[in-house]
């Protein structure tokens, strides 16, 4: 990913591609050839300016009376970005003010935000693993169970008007939906 060819690779030094200070380089590398450390993430510089975060897992070894280092370098600029937006929307999913509950396919539940806590007086520890249709008896308005569920499996989508039950049996009159979101096995 450094876009250089092998040759340019090979003339260049860690203080060329490592965009912090030379001193704090030099300390990663006396670290590891003391046997300090062996991991560690920083960021390097790619022959077009880019900045790319990356972790580098670093030996020390011994060969013909001469210590080498040997190193393996991966680039993590995606995970990172990817870790970085998920921990976002858990903020922004903890935050907002409508109450969201996620589910797997058998409808047990698997998330409970803060909003579903205040709505329905659970808290998550409480309902987590619960199947949804057991802790909260749902009257649907405009159609059955039966036809929401196959509008939810044939349009992936479906909303409407509820009355629903809290954790002390009071009636709420909730607007609903749901998505259905798959994973990478469908």
């Amino acid at each position: 990913f450094y876009g250089y060819t092998l040759p340019e690779l090979q003339q260049k030094h860690i203080y060329d591609i490592n965009p912090i200070n030379h001193h704090a380089i030099q300390q990663n590398i006396d670290d590891i050839m003391n046997n300090r450390l062996s991991q560690l993430s920083v960021q390097h510089r790619t022959k077009n300016g880019d900045v790319r975060d990356v972790e580098v897992y670093a030996y020390r070894y011994h060969i013909n009376g001469k210590d080498q280092l040997y190193t393996i370098i991966r680039d993590v600029t995606e995970t990172k970005s990817a870790n970085n937006q998920l921990r976002n929307q858990a903020v922004l999913l903890e935050n907002v003010m409508d109450a969201v509950i996620s589910t797997d396919e058998r409808m047990v539940i698997t998330s409970w935000n803060n909003a579903a806590e205040e709505l329905y007086g659970w808290n998550r520890s409480e309902v987590i693993g619960q199947r949804l249709r057991g802790l909260i008896p749902t009257e649907f308005i405009d159609n059955d169970q039966e036809s929401t569920t196959r509008q939810m499996r044939e349009q992936g989508a479906w909303h409407g008007q509820v009355i629903q039950c809290d954790k002390f049996g009071r009636e709420i009159h909730v607007l609903a939906s749901g998505t259905r979101i798959n994973d990478e096995n469908g």
